[in-house]
């Protein structure tokens, strides 16, 4: 049994380099911009999209960086929620007049900005949008007195989420790059459960707590969804949750109480988000961003926002001044197969010589 115990610390050498991807080792810090620069999207190219403060103005203005150089956009949009495969760009463009808050839903491709239609009999205040596809496809929301009405757009149709059961409101969430629509629909009861638009309708795919709302806030070409339930409690908090083949369950061992939030994810299941500060959900482990990624104790990465299928991660750092950025979290190569067969055999050899010299080994770590 001692022998067997030892052994197993040889084990994670000598598997694929696929299963090794999924243990992080580290990642490097990018920083995108200065204080009030988002980094807001990200593509599995590695395209991060987001606002920075114009140098000269101080306007934000929407841009794409992508291998260490920022691109400005030419675009009157300065809230960016999404960007697909191919580039484009979507969110809104944000502004305000005597009565308040004005927000319209636009996107941008080839160089054009496109300002979406209303629904429909309606003329909201604000509109937005959450995600978009590389084939142009995007979902959001419009606020019409405040109620939310989810809706998708694509090939020059508009079409409204709808609620679930006999309620009527919805926030349209994400779409998937293959074009799978989630939403966080109302109940007739008056909650908001996770949904997916199937066809023409909503379907409701539940939340962790039947007593409050759950909201749907990503989803993998797969199908798998990620979003956070409302615990009623007292007091209440906020749990992070997956969803597999229809089957909500929380994950982590976030403190009782503590909130948590899963926003993003990518086609290999690993999980970003927030609860006392960033984190990313790999293999079954909770990984605390701040540790993961080496830096100075002059800023906290408070929250992880998406992930790609390289393991590049969109992240939010706030120094202790108060001002916030958005950053990007670059995974540290794995070392490469020679020198882990050379490390592997070192290991091995040390461990032969220590069986020679009969010495008992109580733990994994004692092997070493």
């Amino acid at each position: 049994m001692q022998v067997s115990k030892c052994l197993l610390v040889l084990c994670p050498l000598f598997l694929p380099a696929a299963a090794l991807a999924d243990v992080p080792a580290g990642y490097t810090i990018t920083v995108l911009g200065g204080v009030g620069t988002t980094a807001s999207a990200l593509n599995q190219a590695g395209q991060v999209a987001g606002v920075i403060p114009d140098p000269v103005s101080g306007a934000l203005r929407a841009y794409i960086w992508h291998n260490g150089t920022r691109s400005l956009l030419d675009t009157p949009i300065n809230q960016v929620a999404g960007i697909s495969n191919d580039g484009k760009v979507a969110g809104a463009i944000v502004g305000s007049d005597a009565d308040g808050l004005l927000s319209s839903a636009a996107y941008y491709a080839n160089g054009t900005t496109t300002v979406l239609p209303a629904l429909p009999g309606t003329a909201p205040r604000v509109s937005y949008l959450s995600g978009i596809n590389s084939a142009g496809t995007v979902v959001g929301t419009q606020l019409n007195d405040t109620r939310p009405y989810g809706f998708t757009y694509g090939g020059g149709v508009l079409t409204a989420l709808g609620g679930l059961g006999m309620g009527s409101w919805s926030y349209g969430s994400a779409i998937s790059e293959n074009g799978i629509i989630i939403a966080s629909g109302e109940t007739g009861e008056g909650y908001f459960h996770a949904a997916e638009f199937i066809g023409t309708t909503l379907a409701d795919f539940g939340t962790l707590d039947a007593t409050g709302s759950g909201y749907a806030l990503d989803v993998n070409e797969h199908g798998t969804m990620v979003g956070y339930s409302e615990i009623m409690y007292d007091p209440m908090f906020d749990k992070a949750w997956v969803m597999q083949n229809h089957v909500m369950q929380p994950f982590g061992n976030f403190p009782t109480y503590t909130d948590s939030r899963a926003l993003g994810l990518n086609n290999l299941g690993q999980i970003v988000g927030e609860s006392e500060g960033a984190f990313l959900y790999s293999d079954g482990v909770v990984y605390d961003l701040n540790t993961l990624a080496a830096h100075d104790a002059s800023f906290t990465l408070t929250s992880a926002r998406d992930i790609n299928d390289r393991g590049d991660i969109i992240a939010t750092a706030c120094g202790t001044d108060g001002g916030c950025y958005g950053v990007l979290l670059s995974p540290v190569p794995e070392p490469a197969p020679a020198a882990m067969l050379l490390a592997g055999l070192g290991l091995a050899g040390g461990l032969r010589y220590r069986l020679r010299r009969k010495k008992t080994c109580l733990s994994q770590k004692a092997c070493l």
